[in-house]
């Protein structure tokens, strides 16, 4: 029976420490998931506001993060700031930023999940051809590509 216990105590810990709620105090915190909603580690996050400083953190590799203050030019830290409008930036390589507004009251916020687009680029018959001759250091004519530096 002891045993079972600790199995349903290291269970709840284990949830505890995964879960994107946060205790009290004041704090911003969301997570970052792709297209098919897989958590998306090590994104930048960016929280802003023009006349108060900003603060940047990284997502956890579940896609966590957490703002609990911000930072003026100095390095000093900010506390949030009551109904106040910030700017929140997510990015990270090979995804689109994403830009958007965050209202902010008071205590904790814990924002809707944030799903990244992948970057993507369009290329046509003839782009595929230009990738190959610059690959090949030829170019469509037969003349040598110059790279920059040589």
């Amino acid at each position: 029976m002891a045993h079972g216990l600790q199995r349903g105590w290291l269970v709840v810990v284990g949830l505890a420490a995964a879960a994107p709620a946060f205790g009290g105090g004041s704090a911003i915190g969301g997570s970052v998931v792709d297209r098919n909603g897989v958590p998306l580690g090590r994104v930048m996050v960016k929280l802003a506001t023009p006349d108060a400083g900003e603060v940047e953190v990284v997502t956890d590799p579940n896609g966590l993060w957490r703002v609990e203050y911000l930072r003026d030019e100095q390095g000093e830290h900010i506390k949030l700031g009551k109904k106040t409008t910030y700017t929140l930036e997510l990015f990270k390589v090979g995804y689109h930023l994403q830009s958007m507004p965050v209202e902010y009251k008071r205590g904790a916020l814990d924002l809707p999940e944030v799903r990244l687009v992948p970057d993507s680029i369009a290329m046509g018959e003839k782009d595929h051809d230009n990738l190959d001759a610059s690959i090949a250091g030829t170019s469509g004519g037969g003349e040598t590509d110059t790279k920059e530096g040589q």
